[in-house]
């Protein structure tokens, strides 16, 4: 009847087949199929929302019929989408992997509104950004994401989660901490603070001349002066070489190459700061916790550093 033009008859079959079907996909994608060919694109994509709300299996299939026929992205998100996370994270993961970034800042925008963003997916998001070198876009995003949780994140501290009181969250501006061998233990230390409620903790086994720099952050930066900042306690640190920090151009595009002044032995916290010019054409910092090699003949190190209130804020 569609095809012969006979519209109102069709729409009748179209009512009676969804009335006794509701939630038999093939007949949801070819009523939405019909509300789209007589124009009612509104009614078209309440199918293909509710069928999205039900299973996964169709979501390739109705994303492309969204781009196909070229249904804006407010739309989609305001009517084509159901009223879960599910299906709205996948949608902007389809736009993702189509690389259009206006679209999927727009999808972004609209699941962080909506409360349906997660770690996982805020990570994913940010890698897209990142990757494809929009770096600046990649920190605001993550910004905007973690909330409350940014503490002044590109605002008055240029590193997130300086203070060390969430977890590693997985996402490129935040602490990535690894292990070295069975000699070198990082972890977050509850019980002792200088601010907050916990600090990270880096014990050395003695066994070993370690070189260590597994504890950093990438951070995204404008050109400037920066002061960096951290409080250093340590309690047994061995040899001549101890605990500091290394800032580099993530990217070596630029000369920015600060090494900082070490802990060693058994301190109260102390004040570790550097001032950091950042030139024009520079992006990203990387903040590195190390140990450098020691050339010493006793230079197995052995003993703990906390680390707390690390901090990279703009001079103005």
């Amino acid at each position: 009847m569609s095809r012969a033009g006979r519209v109102e008859q069709a729409r009748r079959c179209f009512s009676t087949a969804l009335a006794l079907g509701p939630d038999i996909p093939p007949i949801l994608m070819r009523a939405s199929d019909f509300y789209y060919d007589v124009g009612e694109n509104k009614r078209a994509l309440a199918q293909t929302s509710r069928l999205l709300g039900k299973t996964a299996s169709y979501d390739a299939v109705i994303f492309d019929s969204y781009g196909r026929r070229n249904i804006p992205v407010a739309e989609v998100l305001d009517h084509g989408l159901p009223s879960a996370p599910r299906a709205s994270q996948e949608y902007l993961r389809y736009l993702m992997r189509t690389g259009d970034f206006t679209d999927a800042a727009a999808a972004w925008s609209w699941l962080l509104f909506h409360g349906y963003a997660d770690d996982c997916l805020a990570n994913e998001y940010v890698d897209f950004l990142y990757i494809n070198r929009r770096h600046e876009s990649a920190a605001r995003s993550w910004a905007r994401y973690v909330g409350d949780r940014a503490n002044g994140y590109l605002e008055s501290n240029w590193l997130f989660n300086g203070d060390f009181e969430s977890k590693p969250s997985g996402s490129r501006f935040d602490w990535r901490m690894e292990n070295l061998n069975d000699d070198v233990e990082v972890e977050l230390d509850a019980s002792v603070a200088r601010t907050g409620a916990r600090s990270l903790r880096v014990r050395f086994g003695g066994k070993e001349n370690v070189t260590y720099s597994h504890t950093f952050e990438t951070t995204f930066v404008t050109p400037g002066l920066y002061r960096f900042q951290a409080f250093v306690r340590s309690q047994g640190i061995t040899t001549d070489q101890g605990i500091g920090f290394h800032i580099f151009d993530a990217e070596g595009s630029s000369g920015v190459n600060v090494k900082t002044e070490q802990v060693t032995g058994t301190t109260d916290w102390k004040k570790i700061e550097h001032i950091v010019r950042v030139p024009p054409g520079t992006k990203l910092l990387t903040v590195q916790v190390v140990r450098p090699r020691s050339w010493k003949f006793d230079s197995h190190i052995a003993g703990t550093a906390w680390i707390d209130a690390v901090t990279l804020a703009k001079i103005e």
